[in-house]
Parts: C-alpha cells; structure tokens; sequence
C-alpha cells in the first residue's frame, strides 16, 4: 500500500502537480525502489525543482523478502536532464535496478555536484562479498557531469 501522497500523485497521471522553484533541500523518506510509481514520483519531485541543491534519499527494503524487480524497471529515468545538486546522500540502496539507474541520472545530470553519498545495504542473495564487488565496480564505470564529483561508499 502506497502513502497518501503517493497515492494522490499516481491518481494526477504521475506528475506533480507543480513546479517547487524554491526548493533548495529535499529529503525523501521510506521510498521503496522496487515501486515504479513511487521512484516516479520520487524522480517528478526532483525534476519539478529546478533550484535543488541537496537531496537526501532513504529507501525501504524488506530483507527478508527478493524484491520482485532486480533487473527490470519501468521507470523513464531519461527525463531528469539538467540539475543543479551540490550535494547527494542515498542511504539503504541495495542494488535495485531502479536504484543504479536513478544513481547513473544524478551523476550524469548534475555538473555541479561536488559529493555523493551512498550507504548500501546488499541483499543476500547476491553474496556480500561479491555485491559489494560488483556494486563499487557499477559506480565506478559511471559517467559523471561533474570533474570534482567525489563519490563515498559504505556498506551497513
């Protein structure tokens, strides 16, 4: 079950409704990246704040059960373009598709970022070990908008 205000988003086409030109700091709690709508909604809040300069995103993820999605997404992450972020710390990712490919947009889309921040948490199936591995590889391979991007891993 999504959250109220998940719930009324998806219900509007998935768009938010309006653009937050003065949002300069956005933190988004308990996104489930295994949730289509809600990583859409999540992407239409980014988009639709042209002046962000930090976000912070906290996934939720039940451990005990393999998300239905680890290598499948629905989600039009092409539409992030241009941002502004300095600053960007994502705690909880496990690897999700949807994860790496809104990691990938951010790099991507923001000449301006200077730090980002990422504590993985790795489902097991994988192995820890070898995720760990091949999750650190994945961000490396990535492309940056930014020369000065620093990106700093950790593993819960």
């Amino acid at each position: 079950m999504l959250p109220l205000f998940l719930q009324l988003l998806a219900d509007a086409e998935k768009r938010v409704p309006t653009t937050l030109p003065c949002l300069k700091s956005l933190d988004l709690h308990d996104i489930d990246f295994s949730s289509d709508i809600m990583v859409s909604c999540a992407i239409e809040l980014i988009c639709g704040s042209p002046n962000l300069e930090t976000l912070y995103i906290r996934a939720t993820h039940d451990y005990e059960v393999l998300p239905p999605a680890l290598s499948s997404s629905d989600v039009d992450f092409s539409k992030m373009g241009q941002l502004q972020l300095q600053s960007v710390m994502l705690v909880r990712i496990s690897g999700l598709k949807n994860e790496e490919c809104l990691i990938k947009s951010l790099l991507s889309g923001s000449p301006l970022l200077e730090k980002m921040e990422i504590l993985a948490h790795l489902f097991q199936h994988v192995g820890v070990d070898n995720g760990k591995l091949m999750f650190a590889t994945k961000l490396l391979e990535l492309h940056r908008a930014s020369p000065v991007a620093e990106i700093k891993l950790k593993f819960l």
